[in-house]
This record gives C-alpha cells, structure tokens and sequence, in this order.
C-alpha cells in the first residue's frame, strides 16, 4: 500500500484551489494507498492557515482521513542533518525527507526545489504538474 506524504503547499491546495484535484482522482481508482503529512507541515500550515483552512485540516485529521507522522528518533535527527548539509536544505524539508524515507512513504510536493533534491532520495511527484 502506497504511503503519500502530503507537503505544506498540497495541504494547501487542498484546503483551498484544489489544482491538484485531478492527480487525486487518478490514484483514487489504483491500488490501495494511505494519505498522511508531518508534523512540521502541520505547524507550517497553521502559520500561515486562513481560519477555514484550519478548520478543514483539523476535520481531516478528526475523521482519520490524513495521518500525522512524528519525528520520533535520534536515527530521523542524524539523517536529516547529513541531508542538510549535503543537500542544501533547509532543517525542516531534511526531516520531512528523512522521515518519508524511513517510513518508505512517497512525498507530494510543489516546491521545485524540494522535487529536484529529493528525487535521489525517495519516490517524489508534483500532483500540481500534469505529467506527475
């Protein structure tokens, strides 16, 4: 089962435009998949969240329909400071590609650079770009 690891700007593009839409609906009929974000993406998302944005990921969340996954060990921490420094990233995308990678989960992102870093990392996809 597919694990898709939601990035800050796909959460909020699913609270708001919905541009991604049509990569959903594709996957929708495949094979059975999970959806989940992290933990930082979550404190991303409230700082920068409208109210009804908020609302809408909390509900999400409520009716288990998206999972949060935690920093939860030294071995995420260690990995992603070598991530960082070999890759130029910043300390919050290192840990969201160490832990999707420890979970073997595939990330969704927008952010360009974050697509181009991780591809020699994990399974990565922009369900904003049409070839995704």
């Amino acid at each position: 089962m597919t694990l898709y690891l939601l990035d800050t700007n796909i959460l909020i593009d699913l609270a708001g435009a919905k541009r991604s839409r049509p990569f959903f609906d594709g996957i929708l009929g495949a094979s059975p998949f999970r959806l989940a974000t992290h933990i930082l993406c979550v404190a991303e998302f409230y700082a920068g969240g409208k109210e009804r944005e908020v609302k809408f990921l909390e509900e999400w969340v409520r009716q288990d329909g998206l999972e949060i996954i935690y920093l939860d060990s030294l071995q995420d921490a260690a990995k992603a400071g070598r991530l960082r420094k070999k890759n130029a990233l910043t300390i919050a995308d290192a840990l969201i590609l160490s832990s999707t990678a420890r979970i073997r989960g595939h990330l969704l992102t927008h952010d360009a650079d974050l697509l181009k870093k991780a591809k020699q990392l994990l399974e990565v996809s922009d369900p904003l770009q049409e070839d995704s």
